[in-house]
């Protein structure tokens, strides 16, 4: 019984990360969509003459801002795993973090624990809840040992291929959209890509709806729709390449 937490680090501020992701995401935009406004009206012999190196410098830009902005939100999930307390008590496990409502689960209603992703996953509660431990906390053998008290360990849940298909298809469309190619290949890409990222966009936007900076997810989200329209417009509509 006692409080759990993972030991103090110095992290750069969320401010500073949230600049960061801002500043790469509408820098790679504008100039992914200077060279896309180049293909669309620049001079056609010199497009035809340049394209594969475009394509390619559209691909670099791309994967470069996408890296470092998954490097960024990589150590914004860590901060978020420093700023957890857990709590547990003779009747129940919380978990704390500042700026969000409690979880609780009661130590009667836990229906399962599993090892998952360097976590020990608790479920239970009414409604369903689930409180996920980094096993780097402070005595975390110890709040083991007093939630398997409660209930067994068990195997963790099989996840669905679903994911890996669906990310598969959005990069196979996406390449296809910018690559030159025939013109039926090009709108069957674009119209998957399109579903895809309307998707993709949901569920981001149902995960992140109760964050404090959600304009970070906003602006992100109209940099990646305004490319998008854009490429489409000239690859389904220009001729171009």
């Amino acid at each position: 019984m006692g409080e759990f937490r993972l030991p103090q680090r110095t992290f750069l501020t969320r401010r500073h990360d949230n600049w960061m992701v801002a500043l790469v995401s509408i820098g790679a935009v504008v100039l992914a969509l200077g060279i896309l406004f180049f293909i669309g009206y620049g001079p056609h012999s010199v497009v035809h003459q340049v394209g594969p190196l475009l394509v390619w410098s559209i691909l670099l830009i791309v994967f470069c801002a996408v890296g470092l902005d998954l490097f960024i939100l990589r150590r914004t999930f860590d901060r978020v795993k420093y700023d957890l307390r857990f709590v547990l008590n003779q009747d129940e496990l919380v978990r704390e973090r500042p700026g969000f409502p409690d979880v609780r689960i009661p130590l009667q209603k836990i229906r399962s624990l599993h090892e998952q992703s360097g976590c020990l996953v608790v479920t239970g509660g009414d409604p369903l809840k689930r409180i996920a431990v980094p096993q780097d906390v402070e005595n975390f053998e110890l709040l083991k040992a007093e939630l398997l008290n409660c209930a067994p360990l068990s195997s963790p849940p099989r996840h669905s291929s679903l994911g890996w298909v669906t990310s598969s298809l959005f990069i196979i469309s996406g390449m296809l959209l910018i690559w030159p190619g025939n013109v039926t290949i090009i709108r069957t890409a674009a119209t998957v890509f399109v579903v895809l990222l309307g998707w993709e966009s949901f569920k981001l936007h149902r995960l992140l709806q109760r964050g404090p900076k959600r304009w970070v997810f906003w602006l992100l989200m109209a940099c990646v729709w305004l490319s998008t329209g854009f490429l489409i417009y000239i690859r389904v509509f220009g001729g171009r390449l």
